[in-house]
C-alpha cells in the first residue's frame, strides 16, 4: 500500500531490526525528528512499508516508542538499514461511548460514531501544545458535546457541542484552556 501523499521532513535509517511485534525502534539518530507525538513511515514504498505513531521519543538511546500499523498498514518486521522518514501522520480514534480524550492522543483525529456522547478534554495543566480534530460522522439527534476538565473552558465556553453529520472542529492547549482554531 503506497502512502506517496505523505508529506515528510526528517528521515533516518533503522540501527536494530524491528521485529513485527517490537515497539521500541532504534536508529541510527534521532536529529530532525520533532517532539513526540508524530507519525513515520518505514519502508516507504515497498510492500513491507508501515505507517507508525511515535509516542516517545528517548535522545541519550536514539530510539523511538511507537504504535504499529497505523492507517490500514500491517505490522511486519523490518531490517537494519530500513528507511525511516517524518510523516504528518495523524492516528484516527473511533469513539462509540463517552470518553476522556487522552495526551497520548494528541494530534488524532477523533471520530463520534454514535449520538448524545461526551467527549471530555484532559486537564489543561497538563497538555500544553496538544491538539485534537474531533469529528461527528453521522446525522445525530443530540449531537456530540466537547467540554472542558472540570471548569476549564474552549474558548470561553463551558463547551462546544458538535451538531450536524461531518461536522468538525480542531482544538488546542495552551496549557491553561483549551482554543478552537
Amino acid at each position: 500500500m503506497s502512502h506517496a501523499k505523505v508529506k515528510t521532513r526528517a528521515q533516518d535509517r533503522i540501527k536494530t531490526a524491528l521485529t513485527a511485534t517490537g515497539t521500541t525502534l532504534y536508529v541510527d539518530s534521532i536529529t530532525g525528528f520533532p517532539g513526540a507525538p508524530f507519525g513515520i513511515i518505514v519502508d516507504p514504498g515497498t510492500a513491507l512499508e508501515e505507517l507508525m505513531w511515535v509516542t516517545a521519543k528517548d535522545t541519550v538511546t536514539d530510539t523511538f516508542t511507537v504504535v504499529r500499523a497505523q492507517q490500514g498498514t500491517t505490522a511486519v518486521a523490518h531490517a537494519v538499514g530500513s528507511l525511516v522518514y517524518h510523516s504528518e501522520l495523524r492516528p484516527i480514534r473511533a469513539k462509540a461511548d463517552d470518553a476522556t480524550l487522552t495526551v497520548a492522543e494528541a494530534g488524532c483525529l477523533i471520530l463520534v460514531t454514535v449520538d448524545n456522547k461526551t467527549m471530555t478534554l484532559p486537564p489543561a495543566a497538563t497538555a500544553y501544545g496538544v491538539d485534537y480534530t474531533i469529528k461527528q460522522t453521522a446525522a445525530f439527534s443530540s449531537g456530540t458535546t466537547i467540554d472542558g476538565d472540570g471548569a476549564e473552558t474552549i474558548d470561553g465556553q463551558a463547551t462546544v457541542t458538535l451538531l450536524d453529520q461531518y461536522e468538525v472542529v480542531h482544538i488546542m492547549c495552551d496549557g491553561t484552556g483549551w482554543h478552537v482554531i
